[in-house]
């Protein structure tokens, strides 16, 4: 029985309470430019405030309690969802805790879904922001269609981690891929006395 105890304790610590997450709930400000309504999506982390950028392509974020999902204009079998980490702790992406992110990467895969396959693993796949991150990528089929999906853990802070998650079609995963990249790029904290409904100047 002692070679198993390691992994029940690992387990335990993922799953362990710890502080209060990042609250992914969308919280929408609306700025008017030239005569055009922008949604502007806020997340609170405590008494701070994030925002994001939400570039050509992609439609205004939904969501509900605790996550937020974006879509993308051209592609509307695809998303981009970010949400709370299943995990309370944040052990390295390394040894067998990446093995027990593997299994939780796997279940990510939507209901229905057959032949999941793992096709590739990829460490701190965001360079920027000092972000430690680790990328699951997958393929699966739904009736009659090819799939991918990505599920990046991404560690905001060193007690704070939240779960990517962008999912397209085969033939349009690399563009989803790119936008969702394009939105997470732009993540940052808003200045106090920042109002986000004005237009920043030309």
């Amino acid at each position: 029985m002692k070679p198993i105890l390691p992994a029940l304790l690992l387990c335990c610590c993922l799953v362990a309470p710890s502080a209060p997450a990042f609250d992914l709930t969308p919280h929408f400000i609306t700025r008017i430019t030239k005569g055009q309504a922008e949604h502007i999506p806020t997340f609170r982390d405590g008494e701070t405030q994030y925002t994001v950028t939400l570039p050509g392509g992609v439609t205004a974020a939904s969501g509900g309690p605790g996550e937020t999902v974006f879509y993308f204009r051209d592609f509307p079998e695809a998303s981009f969802q970010m949400k709370a980490s299943p995990f309370a702790q944040q052990p390295p992406f390394n040894g067998p805790a990446l093995q027990t992110y593997r299994r939780h990467a796997l279940q990510c895969a939507p209901t229905g879904a057959t032949d999941i396959a793992l096709q590739e693993e990829t460490a701190d796949p965001f360079p920027f922001n000092d972000w430690s991150s680790y990328r699951y990528t997958l393929s699966y089929k739904l009736p009659g269609r090819s799939f991918l999906q990505s599920v990046t853990f991404l560690n905001l802070g060193s007690s704070q981690q939240i779960l990517l998650v962008t999912h397209a079609p085969s033939a349009e995963f690399e563009r989803a891929s790119s936008l969702s990249w394009d939105i997470l790029r732009t993540w940052r904290p808003v200045s106090p006395g920042e109002d986000l409904s004005v237009p920043p100047p030309l």
